[in-house]
């Protein structure tokens, strides 16, 4: 059994219920993850298809990827999307029937509903999506509480797990799917490689935020590391410090660059991020995002250009 799966809590959890809810034994299946960041199915990803009958594509909301596969594969998401167009895909997500996305707010909730099997790994996936919002979900804060964990402890527990795909190491998200099928929660709360990270992971944050510098209610940061943080430190500008908008650049992410900037609520009404993204792909630079926030990676030697295009519209010309 192939099970491809994305990087996050969600994605490790959703491939280890599909193992649990199966009853496979270890040696008998394979998960894999695209590259950390990518959203895309790479050679490897479909080299591995094509060695196996039974394929599971979890917590990945790539339909498109799925229309040419010619092998069966049952398909299960919670994310909005249109229907794979292709008879061989059992394509599993409520949204698809009407269904209200809080009600699936993860994929692990949708596996756990699909094949009547809830446990721990059902709620780690909610709270790793959706954190706090995980217990208006009676059905999650049950699993919570019968595996003897608060709501802090699980959102602990999601931080750690999510420190391999921070540190941008596959090996380690994919390996993270045989932790969390053996370990109970305390064993989670002190996993080594994990709690050594978080605290990395932390300092590296911090590091970041105290270069900040604050324009006409902006903040801008700029830094250097090999962390995938940049979204969390644009999220505890804006979230946390209560900036109207954050500019972020890691000027060294294993030598590319990487910017992000995201809005506040009420700001996004005011700032165009769809002509953002038009105009960073308008200029070859590879950009996506969704109504407050904007991220791009990118050539290192095109930063300026990047940002270039990104300040006019939150006021920060230098």
């Amino acid at each position: 059994m192939l099970i491809v799966h994305h990087w996050d809590t969600d994605g490790i959890c959703s491939a280890a219920k599909i193992v649990k809810a199966l009853g496979v034994d270890p040696g008998n299946y394979v998960n894999i993850s695209p590259p950390i960041g990518e959203f895309g199915f790479d050679s490897r990803i479909v080299d591995a298809m094509k060695e196996h009958d039974e394929i599971f594509v979890v917590d990945l909301n790539l339909p498109r990827e799925l229309e040419g596969v010619r092998k069966k594969v049952t398909f299960i998401d919670h994310h909005i999307q249109e229907r794979v167009k292709n008879d061989l895909v059992d394509h599993i997500n409520p949204l698809l029937n009407g269904s209200d996305p809080a009600d699936h707010p993860s994929c692990t909730v949708v596996i756990s509903e699909h094949f009547d099997s809830w446990d721990l790994l059902s709620a780690l996936g909610a709270v790793g999506d959706v954190g706090d919002r995980a217990l208006k979900d009676p059905r999650v804060k049950d699993q919570l509480d019968q595996a003897g964990i608060t709501i802090e402890e699980a959102k602990k527990i999601v931080i750690l797990i999510d420190t391999s795909y921070v540190a941008v190491d596959l090996e380690a998200v994919e390996e993270a799917v045989n932790v969390v099928l053996s370990a109970t929660p305390q064993e989670l709360l002190a996993m080594p490689l994990w709690t050594q990270r978080h605290g990395d992971i932390r300092r590296s944050m911090k590091d970041a935020i105290s270069n900040m510098e604050v324009i006409e209610g902006f903040a801008f940061i700029e830094y250097s590391s090999p962390y995938n943080i940049i979204s969390k430190i644009a999220r505890k500008a804006v979230w946390d410090m209560s900036h109207t908008g954050a500019l972020v650049v890691n000027r060294d992410f294993h030598g590319k660059g990487q910017t992000y900037f995201r809005v506040d609520p009420e700001t996004a009404d005011r700032v165009d991020i769809s002509l953002i993204i038009a105009k960073l792909k308008g200029i070859g630079i590879n950009a996506g995002g969704k109504k407050e926030v904007v991220g791009s990676i990118y050539p290192v030697e095109r930063t300026e250009e990047v940002l270039s295009v990104i300040r006019p519209f939150m006021k920060l010309e230098r």
